[in-house]
């Protein structure tokens, strides 16, 4: 009598244990104490050996307060039961602790070895009460029995039911990635489409599902993990799936199309409904996603859901970020007042930090939702007068380490601070597009007596990209119409073969003037085929833009086109910036490999990085016209001259160039750390800086790096290591083609 009340109230103190063996919380109470009863039974009549391995494992495997302390007392229950006089109720509690223990082993990654190491203990409990207790082997028999006719009575129900509904579980699936991936697109009509028929087959599942001979499965544990998973995604993704297909049968991407320079501001107010339908609904999908999720689901499934997720909360963020967008349309198509936009056409072949010199320049503006080119010029046209040279004025967007940083460059020429007459031609020096927005804010009304509300900078590859749109151009001298495939490497490196460069700066003029013209003219695709063809583009910072109104530029920020230097959270990290300064074209043979590793001790948080960065100098030691390959200085032609800047987040701790100690000025711009030097590398060789930071990570979290590219002619590569002083490796990350941000999290 006492064993059976010890046994059920050990059972029913299992309830607060982290056990889901069903996954539906009326089930799980049944059948967690219904089952500790039985197994805390059967640890009662255990060896006192067998017990106490139970409680050791506990210790040794666990990592977990509860487990180990639980392990602990097993193990000193069963000591104390040697005395005879107290054996049954010592050999009774270490059963409980031990049966206990084993509830609370180890949760997250290491799930499946502990249960499945649990699972081996209570069969081993099963062996060796019926090899040492005969009496009992006929109860114990019975109940196997019992269990295994439940067992494979549910394992024919849920066979049945899954000979019936996998294959319209994968159709639906299917569809339901076809759908997010229209979605992706911007094909909201196709995304309507694909939902409504995903919606259908998961409502059919749903019923298959809810039929009488699936109902014995959904007690089983590891099969009703499984069975009700299917059936609650089945059902939620239904559901949602349908409403999905309505918000987006209501979505008129049309509203969003300019045409001849002009979009309708008034209908955009229509897309604000659905667009926020659709978010909802992602939000909703996402989150049963996440709780329909189980660590006793197998691996497939779990690889299937993680996937699926993934999808979903790329589309749910690719909603959230067009529905601000479309709210602040209206605000920046000059809706309340005029809006004026500076365009700066950029290109890495003479480096700068944002990404290149700025040769051309354009006005917009826009008034009541019509785009129009109300200016356009060459960077030389902006020198300032000489009773405009004022001192930058230093707000939120341009502090004191700004000025202290590029004041030598021409933005607070001494001895009184005011702007030098190279200032524009060294605007876009700075990695950071809100820093060089506020100094173009700040000059461009002192020579035009124009004050602009945004920044727009626009490399070769934007150009490219838009030229798909607007369709080749004709300039002057060339034999052929230079069409979008051919424009980037026309104006990073071809055009630089011509002797001429009037007729070269004459050529770019045209393309970016006939270009801006043929956007704000012609019919325009959706915004769906847009976003296709800059996707890759606004992914390496190849068009950014900056807003003075706080609430837009957040937007800018959210959806990653603001260019600036990313805000460092307590991440270790690294960005390699070059600025020209050989006044030449030679970036566009510039190749970089950044070989970075990095040392953490035993607790995971001190840390020693290494980074290596080599310079490759590609260019070709003749042939080049002498405006792009050779300099003011009497250099080799072809030579490489360099304003070098490591940017980290932590101070610099040493330096090296090809093995011999460098000096570097030391700076902070934006919260990150600048080591800077001028640098030569003839053409056809290489130098090898060597930088090394000591550092700490925050309390709590692993080692984070961040890895920000500057926008640049040739792609970077990139290899990152991460391991212990010990040589246990944490992460491996190589990326030949390393134009994008990236942040990486060992572990």
């Amino acid at each position: 009598m006492l064993r059976g009340l010890s046994a059920c109230a050990s059972g029913g103190l299992l309830v607060v244990a982290p056990l889901q063996p069903t996954g539906s919380p009326s089930v799980d109470v049944v059948v967690v104490t219904v089952g500790g009863a039985a197994v805390t039974v059967l640890a009662g009549f255990v060896p006192w050996w067998a017990a106490a391995a139970t409680g050791i494992a506990a210790v040794v495997v666990s990592g977990g307060l509860i487990a180990t302390t639980l392990g602990l007392l097993t193990v000193a229950l069963v000591v104390g039961s040697m005395d005879r006089d107290r054996s049954a109720v010592l050999r009774m509690g270490a059963g409980a602790a031990a049966v206990h223990a084993l509830a609370w082993l180890g949760r997250g990654p290491r799930f499946g070895s502990t249960t499945a190491l649990a699972g081996i203990i209570i069969v081993g409990f099963m062996a060796t009460v019926l090899a040492e207790r005969p009496m009992r082997r006929r109860a114990v028999r019975t109940t196997l029995c019992c269990g295994l006719a439940a067992g494979m009575l549910a394992v024919l129900g849920l066979a049945a039911a899954s000979a019936s509904t996998r294959p319209s579980f994968e159709d639906a699936s299917a569809t339901l990635r076809q759908a997010l991936d229209a979605l992706a697109r911007g094909d909201s009509a196709a995304a309507a489409d694909h939902f409504d028929a995903a919606g259908q087959t998961f409502a059919r599942i749903d019923r298959e599902l809810s039929r009488p001979w699936t109902g014995p499965s959904r007690v089983i544990p590891l099969l009703a993990q499984h069975t009700n998973s299917v059936a609650e995604l089945s059902r939620g993704a239904a559901r949602l799936s349908n409403e999905l297909a309505v918000a987006l049968e209501s979505l008129d991407p049309a509203l969003l199309r300019a045409s001849r320079g002009e979009i309708d501001v008034a209908g955009l107010n229509a897309l604000n409904s659905p667009l926020e339908r659709v978010e909802r609904a992602l939000v909703d999908f996402e989150q049963l996603l996440v709780s329909v999720r189980s660590a006793w689901h197998v691996a497939p499934l779990q690889g299937a859901l993680a996937e699926l997720q993934v999808e979903v909360t790329r589309s749910r963020s690719a909603a959230s970020n067009l529905g601000r967008l479309t709210q602040h349309l209206p605000e920046l198509l000059g809706v309340d007042r005029p809006q004026r936009y500076f365009v700066a056409f950029i290109t890495p072949s003479e480096a700068r930090g944002l990404g290149g010199f700025m040769g051309n320049w354009a006005e917009l503006t826009a008034d009541n939702g019509v785009v129009t080119l109300s200016a356009f010029g060459r960077t030389a046209d902006l020198t300032p007068p000489e009773d405009q040279q004022q001192p930058l004025e230093l707000v939120e967007g341009l502090t004191e380490e700004f000025v202290e940083r590029y004041g030598d460059f021409g933005f607070a020429e001494a001895p009184d601070g005011r702007v030098a007459d190279e200032v524009w031609l060294n605007v876009t020096m700075a990695p950071d597009l809100p820093s060089v927005a506020e100094v173009i804010r700040q000059l461009y009304p002192r020579v035009t007596g124009r004050a602009i509300d945004g920044v727009i900078a626009i490399d070769p590859s934007a150009m490219a990209s838009l030229m798909e749109v607007t369709g080749p151009v004709t300039l002057p001298g060339l034999d052929q119409p230079l069409e979008s495939d051919d424009a980037e490497q026309y104006i990073l490196r071809d055009q630089y073969h011509e002797e001429e460069k009037t007729d070269r700066l004459d050529r770019l003029e045209v393309l970016a003037r006939t270009v801006i013209e043929r956007l704000l003219s012609d019919e325009l695709p959706g915004p769906w085929r847009l976003a296709r063809l800059m996707g890759p583009v606004l992914a390496r910072d190849g068009l950014t833009m900056w807003s003075a109104n706080d609430a837009t530029q957040e937007t800018f920020v959210a959806l990653g086109v603001s260019g600036s230097l990313p805000e460092l959270t307590g991440e270790d990290a690294l960005s390699v910036v070059v600025n020209n300064a050989g006044a030449n074209k030679i970036d566009a043979y510039l190749a970089q490999d950044i070989d970075y590793q990095v040392t953490l001790d035993a607790g995971g948080r001190r840390f020693v990085s290494t980074a290596k960065v080599t310079l490759r100098n590609t260019a070709p030691v003749a042939g080049l016209p002498t405006y792009a390959g050779g300099n003011p200085y009497d250099k080799a032609p072809g030579t490489n001259l360099m304003y070098l800047s490591l940017y980290t987040a932590l101070p610099i701790h040493s330096a090296t160039i090809d093995g011999q100690p460098l000096g570097l000025e030391r700076a902070v711009e934006r919260g990150w750390h600048t080591g800077s030097t001028f640098l030569e590398v003839p053409a056809g060789e290489q130098r090898t800086i060597t930088i090394q930071v000591i550092g700490e990570v925050d309390d709590g979290e692993a080692y984070r790096f961040r890895w920000r590219p500057q926008p640049a002619a040739l792609a970077p590569t990139v290899a990152v290591e991460v391991s212990t002083f010990e040589g246990k490796n944490l992460l491996t990350w190589t990326e030949p083609d390393a134009r994008r941000d990236k942040l990486l999290i060992s572990g």
